[in-house]
């Protein structure tokens, strides 16, 4: 009973399957989980984290600006000194602006520019990420 009322946010078979694996610990490591985005224009990384199950989700950080346009220090700044559970990269989900080949480039070059500064970034601030989405 313990192991349902903490799994209670879980679907069914989620919480079957916690009880099978003795998922107690598993459980609870699944309330309230800190996350921030680097969300995509279209809205799917936001999207998602509505549809999250009630109580997975505890703060969210949501960066809407496109990647094109984020700076360097913007990008750490969002990261900031706070350890989060979960950070979803939703940039490479971004089309570029046109097919053309100079705005496929531009736009791949700003999405990958970014995700070396957030893997730097990362590594210069330890703890400050548990899981990283690349999407």
């Amino acid at each position: 009973a313990g192991l349902q009322n903490n799994c209670k946010h879980l679907p069914q078979e989620q919480q079957l399957a916690a009880a099978h694996d003795g998922g107690q610990e598993w459980c609870n490591n699944l309330w309230e989980e800190d996350v921030l985005i680097f969300a995509d224009r279209a809205g799917l990384c936001q999207q998602a984290v509505a549809r999250a199950p009630h109580g997975l989700v505890g703060s969210t950080k949501i960066v809407t600006k496109p990647a094109t346009a984020l700076t360097v220090e913007q990008l750490e700044a969002a990261v900031g000194t706070k350890s989060w559970d979960l950070i979803v990269f939703g940039y490479p989900l971004d089309p570029p602006r046109t097919n053309q080949v100079e705005d496929i480039i531009f736009q791949q070059s700003a999405v990958d520019k970014l995700a070396m500064v957030l893997l730097q970034t990362l590594l210069k601030r330890d703890g400050a990420c548990k899981r990283l989405a690349v999407l």
